[in-house]
């Protein structure tokens, strides 16, 4: 990164702690309450972390009441690690909200709760298919124009999603032959679905239709490229956007004015947009390490 990024002050965090609940045993029981017994300002789709004494809770603001967010949830096999990542996954599986923002630190979890859900998804037959879209902006030094097609020249930047496929158990000839750029369109275990791989500067203009689109590195796309990504979803498609607003490598864009944060400070009181940080690495203490003295 050629200069230190500005962090978004005060950005939302999706998360408030309410202290001295007193209707956990009430929330527990009929799983869930009238909202009217939280006396705090929140906001649709916020998550809560609810504690009186011993006992807490995590629930979800949704229209008038809260819901109690179940411990055993769970997507392809992922099982959530902390309340943060409850919360993501709560967010991901209701069909009543579009658009989900996910940041956290690196190792947190963004990417493979995104694509734990959209595999999920396509396993179940509920989508026809799986997008993929990256900001294709390098660390470090140019390598240069990279050789054959599209799908070739696409796929070394997606390393990142290719590793959270190898984490889900998804092999990579199975991977290969799911993508869009294979010539048996019709071949997989997981209902016969396919994962396209999307360049982000070839998203316009498109309808996508029956589709969970992942934008990984959202940090590093503009606010106009934001706007153009989420006027793409059609009918029945769901899009996630992950990214680390503190890991920006885009010229001009810092931890203020980049598309990601422009999107989580715009959807706060939307009820049809979700959003979550997450706290915690649960990459490796290297990673944690790298994450908070680097």
């Amino acid at each position: 990164m050629s200069k230190k990024s500005q962090k978004p002050k005060g950005l939302y965090t999706g998360v408030k702690v309410v202290k001295n609940f007193q209707h956990i045993g009430e929330l527990y029981k009929n799983k869930k309450l009238p909202l009217d017994k939280v006396e705090t300002t929140v906001y649709p789709n916020m998550g809560l972390v609810l504690k009186d004494g011993q006992q807490s809770a995590l629930a979800v603001v949704k229209q008038t009441e809260l819901r109690l967010i179940p411990q055993d949830i769970q997507m392809f096999g992922i099982k959530a690690r902390n309340k943060e990542q409850y919360m993501a996954m709560s967010l991901l599986l209701d069909p009543d909200i579009d658009l989900i923002t996910i940041t956290g630190r690196a190792g947190s979890g963004k990417t493979l709760l995104a694509m734990a859900f959209a595999m999920e998804q396509l396993k179940k037959g509920k989508i026809n298919k799986v997008v993929l879209c990256k900001s294709f902006v390098p660390v470090g030094r140019e390598i240069g124009f990279l050789p054959g097609d599209m799908y070739s020249k696409v796929r070394p930047w997606l390393g990142s999603f290719y590793d959270n496929f190898e984490v889900l158990g998804v092999p990579e000839y199975e991977l290969d032959k799911m993508t869009s750029s294979y010539e048996d369109l019709n071949f997989s275990k997981y209902n016969n679905g396919r994962i396209e791989l999307s360049p982000i500067t070839f998203i316009q203009g498109r309808s996508i239709s029956n589709a969970v689109i992942i934008v990984d590195e959202a940090q590093n796309l503009d606010r106009e490229i934001v706007k153009q990504v989420l006027s793409r979803p059609a009918e029945n498609s769901k899009i996630i956007m992950v990214g680390d607003p503190d890991q920006i490598f885009e010229k001009g864009l810092d931890g203020t004015n980049n598309g990601l944060v422009g999107a989580v400070k715009a959807g706060k009181k939307a009820d049809f947009i979700g959003h979550i940080h997450l706290l915690k690495s649960e990459r490796s203490r290297l990673a944690v390490w790298a994450s908070e003295e680097l």
